[in-house]
């Protein structure tokens, strides 16, 4: 009781304690886990966990705590997910960044004994079909 009494009378709630006043004490100590300026903007007509000031004033203790712990867990499994998103972007975006630092590997001599072997095979081959072609073209010229 006493960490709520020093909660509820510090500095940042001190105008607000007559608001927060009426809604009782169990209340008052549910409430006691937020943040001073969270208890502040809902005495000013804001929100706590989704629930405005008439909210609280209308539930019983035990909704109250049902619903703050509801938002807290759902506040945590957005926390969650939000860390598990920020991690996979890190990775893809390490990996993105390796990826472009990484240069093609320089042609060895097997790859260059293999293009001049495949070019004289192409050369060879097209001679060959040239000359056949045009005794083809010759007799076609002759007839």
């Amino acid at each position: 009781m006493m960490q709520a009494s020093t909660k509820y009378l510090s500095p940042a709630l001190k105008p607000n304690v007559p608001t927060l006043a009426h809604l009782g004490k169990a209340k008052l100590f549910e409430l006691m886990t937020e943040d001073d300026e969270e208890l502040a903007e809902l005495a000013d007509g804001g929100t706590v966990a989704g629930l405005t000031l008439d909210d609280v004033d209308r539930m019983s203790v035990r909704e109250l705590r049902q619903a703050l712990r509801e938002a807290r867990e759902t506040n945590a499994a957005q926390q969650r997910v939000l860390a598990d998103k920020n991690e996979k972007i890190d990775s893809l975006s390490t990996r993105l960044e390796k990826k472009s630092r990484i240069q093609p590997p320089e042609p060895d001599e097997e790859v260059k004994k293999l293009r001049a072997e495949v070019t004289a095979l192409a050369v060879e081959a097209e001679s060959a079909i040239a000359v056949r072609l045009s005794s083809a073209f010759e007799t076609l010229c002759a007839y």
